[in-house]
Order: structure tokens, then C-alpha cells, then sequence
């Protein structure tokens, strides 16, 4: 038996943040690079909501 997974890349105005993949309550994003991390795997309602948090991490100031 095959079993398939929704997975999505996340890629933000040509950046690779990371994937997510379905499970159940939404979607588990898996960080790519170090400004995502605090992100990594943590669960989100939809991809629309994973690419938001990640937009709001590419363009939160840097300390």
C-alpha cells in the first residue's frame, strides 16, 4: 500500500524557507535556513497561514 503526504515548498520571493507537510490539525512547517528556524515545526491551520509567519520573519527587523 502507498500512502501519500501533502508536502508544500514554502518560498518566499525567491528564498527557500522550508516545507510543510500535512498532518493532522494543519500543516507541520520543517525550517530551511537559520531565519526560519524559529518556525521549525511548529503547526499551522494552512499553507496560506505557514506563508504568512514566514513572510513576517523575512521582513522583521534584524537586531
Amino acid at each position: 500500500m502507498t500512502t501519500r503526504t501533502a508536502t508544500h515548498a514554502i518560498e518566499i520571493d525567491d528564498v527557500i524557507a522550508g516545507i510543510a507537510v500535512a498532518t493532522r490539525g494543519g500543516f507541520r512547517f520543517f525550517a530551511a535556513e537559520a531565519p526560519f528556524r524559529p518556525l521549525d515545526q511548529e503547526v499551522f491551520l494552512s499553507i496560506a497561514h505557514v506563508n504568512q509567519a514566514v513572510r513576517a520573519r523575512l521582513t522583521a527587523p534584524h537586531h
